[in-house]
């Protein structure tokens, strides 16, 4: 197979390139296949944890990542690379492409330089931290291994309501980076330091982490920041003076701000929040982008049965801007499976197909000449016709409706002032229950 064969067809440029660090300090392949079980594992099968203390070449030369690198190179993705697999089914623009794009220039050179085994000389120049779970808010969707708001009351609210991302053997030994393992991060950056490009920051939110600002000083004191890319996932709930200011010393900074919806729909769906320090931020931000180094500022929205019917109102409010992208990253949600598009009643999967072609209409003029925002929106209808059977929908949409009554009585909250289309379905299995 030529080259040109495997970079269309199978090849991605993060397992030679990039290292991921998750909440519970393990070795993946990337943050989009987490979910997937694609751990950095020994010819054991022992998970490589950043605690290990392992050298460069033991993480990024042990057997997982090897056996990834041939079957890219041998014309197939990984059953691991599923989401990607997904979105570019749906003829939408994936991880993969994305990255692939960004290192265009170093492919051939990265695949010629192989091993027959897989193996690699790593020189890693894209580091990713999910630095623990300390976390302000305790968002819908999310759960213990990314929030430390949900770690008191996690298995009340889903107790009795099956879904295998929960209750998967990962879940229940999971074992979240302290503040004692701070130390740990810094010294395993420190081991990748010479060649990083890019730090991209997750949570938890990150904002709140004394680690990545750690990571950031140390940059700054060894006169690499100005050379070097941040990027991070946060809820923009906060901007920390001392963060701010660090940022000025990076050649640049993104933001993919994770927001979900405008107003009283966001402050539900990403409880506590106020929607008035987001969009206080978000402004601030618009206006000083300049001065704190910042090249991009996109929204980033999980697509879910909370929002679909309301995602035109945070269109509108993105219109709005100027530096900010006008148009969301759409990412669809998978798990957990009770929040899904397809557990959506027809009737309601009906509507919100029909806004989603009335956005893609409206709003495609105030792209930013990024092809892939517009095909999100591809994805979400895709998903909203997704065939599965009545009698795996009728289980996950009671799920649905015990997980949100429960959320919604501890917090004093209503999920029908937000979401008035569902009352008929709330109806139904409130007598049944």
């Amino acid at each position: 197979m030529s080259n040109d064969e495997v970079k269309n067809r199978s090849f991605c440029v993060l397992p030679w390139i990039h290292s991921f660090v998750n909440n519970s300090g393990d070795f993946q392949v990337c943050c989009t296949g987490e979910v997937h079980n694609n751990e950095l594992r020994d010819e054991s099968g022992k998970i490589l944890n950043v605690r290990d203390r392992l050298d460069l070449n033991s993480i990024f030369n042990s057997d997982s990542i090897k056996k990834v690198r041939k079957q890219m190179l041998n014309g197939k993705l990984p059953d691991s690379c599923l989401p990607c697999i997904n979105i570019e089914k749906s003829n939408s623009h994936s991880r993969r492409m994305i990255e692939n794009n960004e290192y265009i220039s170093i492919i051939d050179q990265l695949i010629s330089q192989t091993n027959s085994d897989g193996s690699i000389d790593p020189h890693i120049l894209h580091s990713d931290y999910r630095l623990g779970t300390t976390c302000n808010l305790k968002c819908r969707m999310c759960n213990p291994k990314a929030s430390s708001k949900w770690e008191s009351d996690f298995d009340e609210m889903t107790a009795g309501i099956k879904d295998d991302y929960l209750w998967n053997e990962r879940y229940q030994n999971f074992n979240t980076l302290a503040l004692g393992d701070q130390e740990i991060i810094l010294k395993d950056f420190q081991g990748k330091e010479e060649f990083i490009q890019r730090i991209h920051f997750g949570g938890g939110e990150p904002l709140l982490s004394k680690g990545m600002l750690d990571i950031l000083k140390y940059c700054i004191g060894k006169n690499r920041a100005k050379d070097i890319t941040i990027s991070y996932n946060t809820n923009l709930t906060i901007l920390p003076a001392e963060v701010l200011e660090s940022w000025k010393h990076f050649k640049e900074v993104k933001l993919l701000a994770s927001i979900d919806a405008v107003g009283a729909l966001n402050e539900y769906i990403r409880y506590p929040s106020k929607w008035s320090d987001v969009d206080k931020n978000l402004k601030f931000l618009d206006l000083n982008y300049e001065t704190y180094n910042i090249s991009e500022i996109l929204v980033s929205t999980t697509v879910q049965a909370n929002n679909i019917l309301h995602l035109h109102h945070l269109y509108n409010y993105l219109s709005g801007f100027n530096f900010i992208k006008k148009i969301p990253n759409l990412v669809v949600l998978e798990y957990p499976t009770y929040l899904a598009l397809w557990l959506l009643p027809e009737e309601i999967k009906e509507k919100a197909i029909k806004l989603m072609r009335f956005i893609s209409t409206s709003f495609s003029q105030n792209d930013t000449g990024d092809d892939s925002l517009i095909k999100g929106v591809d994805h979400c209808i895709k998903t909203l016709k997704s065939k599965i059977p009545i009698e795996i929908i009728e289980h996950v949409q009671n799920s649905f409706y015990l997980y949100t009554e429960r959320f919604d009585s501890k917090h004093d909250l209503n999920f029908l002032k937000v979401n008035p289309e569902f009352k008929q379905l709330f109806d139904f299995y409130k007598n049944q229950s």
